[in-house]
């Protein structure tokens, strides 16, 4: 069996770990006792402009904002303002068996021509309009929420005509309450 032999460090190595240790420490030691006492920091340590409000305290910060003046007086009455394009005059809300409860610039109260197809006449000329539908709550037969609804101007139809239908997902022709705005 052999021997376990200790090796202790050489007196060289000793030495040059405590002038490695007393380097090392002393400017740590300075920078943290002399340059930065504790719980301060002083305008030496701070670069001019590098503080935001983030770094500043709520109380430093209620500080700065001080005290508010007196109201000044009111400046000149600004121009009038022109009038705005009216909003649409052109809606309708329907019943799923067709008939339209509420209604502007509708010529007529009844529009179902079959199942799940509405035809809306309005009192104007629509074909470069735009319209916007969506399922109504209110209806006649009871509320068909697996409707799907959609609108669309037929040029088969008269230009003043705007044709509303509504499908299953499926595809299949259902009624659906319904509420259409055009807007021109």
């Amino acid at each position: 069996m052999g021997r376990i032999t200790s090796r202790r460090p050489s007196p060289a190595t000793v030495m040059s770990a405590i002038a490695l240790l007393v380097a090392l420490s002393g400017p740590s030691y300075g920078a943290v006792s002399k340059l930065l006492p504790k719980n301060s920091v002083g305008s030496a340590q701070v670069v001019n402009g590098s503080l935001q409000t983030i770094d500043l305290s709520k109380r430093t910060l209620a500080a700065l904002k001080g005290r508010r003046g007196p109201q000044g007086p009111q400046g000149p009455q600004g121009a009038q303002g022109g009038t705005g394009p009216a909003a649409t005059t052109l809606w309708a809300d329907g019943y799923d068996n067709g008939t339209v409860y509420h209604s502007s610039g509708v010529l007529s109260t009844s529009v179902r021509t079959a199942t799940g197809n509405y035809r809306i006449p309005f009192n104007r000329d629509i074909s470069s309009c735009a319209w916007i539908v969506s399922k109504s709550i209110n209806s006649a037969l009871g509320v068909n929420v697996a409707a799907i609804l959609f609108a669309e101007w037929v040029p088969a139809l008269p230009p003043s005509t705007l044709f509303v239908g509504a499908h299953t997902s499926a595809g299949t022709q259902t009624d659906a309450g319904f509420s259409v705005a055009v807007f021109c």
